[in-house]
């Protein structure tokens, strides 16, 4: 717990670090919004994926927690998606040997993947879908069935739909290179109606074509804040700061302030807990 709160207040004190070099270089007020923005994302993404590896450590030192579950390979990457953008994080893969199955217990905690069979498995079924091999399609659900008994109503459904389908996957992967599809449907849905007619609201003919050409950029993957700046009419003025107070700060975060911070919490001088625990501990050895 001691390190984990040391690398928090080591990483706020360096997001205070790179604000301080931003305004350094004179930056405007636009561009320092991006970077506040950039260097904050970054610290959740630290943070998260701290929080994640920590509890993966853990899970691998405390069997008790695991009960009957072993490990089977170390150090595994995955990359996720979340609220401060992608990131990437390691984490133990695990072997249950009563019920056969393997799981990233970490991922379970959270919500990125829940426990099931060997991953074998859904490899196999793929490869005999692209195959049109239908036998060895339902070979592979039986064993599935087999692992997973608490699953045998989802398994059996999983079935019936495939045979109901076989003859539209047969005909796709007989025709791949023919038949391309099309998403026209669902791009005028969840791009443009889902703004322009799904909420009340009158649209000039101007006003609906901007929008859609920015739903569309924004579809496409462009970045809007950066268009938005380059199409400043005005040139924007670089913020002026005083660089005798910029030298004070820089040298104040690196005194680590953070620590004189922690030794004057409130939550110090109320009732004991692990964490205040933690933070005297900190404050005594800074």
């Amino acid at each position: 717990m001691e390190k984990i709160i040391q690398h928090l207040w080591d990483k706020f004190l360096l997001v205070g670090e790179n604000v301080i070099e931003a305004l350094e270089r004179k930056i405007t007020y636009p561009e320092l919004e991006i970077k506040v923005k950039e260097i904050l994302n970054q610290l959740g993404k630290d943070i998260l994926k701290m929080v994640l590896e920590t509890q993966d450590a853990y899970l691998v030192e405390h069997r008790e927690e695991r009960p009957g579950w072993v490990v089977e390979r170390r150090q595994e990457e995955k990359h996720v998606v979340t609220v401060f953008g992608e990131m990437s994080y390691h984490r133990t893969y695990f072997y249950h040997k009563e019920t056969q199955s393997y799981a990233h217990l970490v991922d379970d905690y959270a919500g990125y993947s829940a426990v099931g069979p060997e991953p074998k498995l859904q490899a196999a079924l793929w490869e005999h879908i692209k195959r049109s091999d239908l036998e060895k399609v339902m070979v592979v659900l039986d064993k599935a069935q087999k692992l997973r008994p608490e699953r045998q109503k989802a398994i059996t459904k999983t079935k019936r739909y495939i045979r109901g389908q076989w003859d539209g996957i047969e005909a796709r992967n007989r025709y791949r290179e023919e038949v391309q599809g099309c998403s026209a449907e669902g791009h005028v849905s969840h791009i443009l109606s889902a703004r322009l007619s799904k909420r009340p609201g009158g649209w000039s003919k101007a006003g609906a074509e901007q929008m859609a050409s920015l739903r569309a950029a924004k579809a496409n993957g462009l970045n809007i804040k950066e268009i938005y700046l380059a199409q400043q009419k005005q040139p924007v003025k670089a913020l002026q700061v005083d660089a005798e107070k910029l030298k004070r700060a820089k040298r104040t975060i690196q005194r680590n302030v953070a620590i004189e911070m922690i030794r004057n919490m409130p939550i110090l001088k109320g009732p004991q807990s692990p964490l205040t625990k933690v933070l005297r501990a900190l404050a005594a050895t800074a």
